[in-house]
């Protein structure tokens, strides 16, 4: 009986330490995969990501994004300055255009003011009439082109066609209530 009783003993220490030294073969492995493969990776990873970094700080520290910068700001100060009949006097002088006719209206309501510019231009080239009619509507993000319409310049029938367009505009800014 004793001897039944030892050997199931010295089995039961075997199988243990077979387990502890199998663990920590497989943890000396996970370390060593770790140390040489994986961690070397990751650092590599690190120092890349570190240097582009340092170099997009460096370059967004920079003289020419800071003067870029005050140039936004100036921008949207005076975008907010202006108002709409002032974008379209500005950009009408700059196109040397006349204005048969131009009503000015301003809807009110709970969210929102509509801005309303209404134009008729007179008889001009067709491309200084789009010029005009694009840098109004891009001079700021709250100015949209409702309405446009254009009409040849008529000519008798022997006459050679000129480039000359009557046109029919309407801009409307949107403002947030004061």
């Amino acid at each position: 009986m004793a001897r039944g009783n030892s050997e199931s003993s010295s089995e039961l220490i075997q199988i243990v330490i077979l387990t502890l030294s199998m663990t920590g073969a497989g943890f000396l492995l996970l370390y060593l995969g770790l140390k040489f493969y994986m961690v070397p990776k990751i650092e590599k990873n690190v120092r890349t990501a570190n240097t582009n970094y340092e170099n997009l700080a460096k370059f967004l520290e920079g003289e020419e994004m800071q003067a870029l910068r005050e140039k936004a700001e100036e921008q949207k100060k005076s975008e907010k300055q202006s108002t709409l009949a002032q974008i379209v006097e500005d950009n009408r002088k700059g196109q040397n255009l006349q204005f048969a006719s131009q009503n000015t209206d301003s809807k009110d309501k709970k969210t929102v003011i509509e801005e309303i510019q209404k134009l008729k231009l007179k008889e001009a080239p067709m491309r200084r009439i789009m010029e005009f009619v694009a840098r109004v509507g891009a001079s700021k993000p709250s100015v949209r082109v409702e309405n446009l319409q254009m009409q040849r310049k008529r000519t008798s029938r022997n006459a050679e066609p000129e480039d000359l367009w009557t046109a029919s505009v309407t801009f409307v800014e949107f403002k947030p209530p004061k």
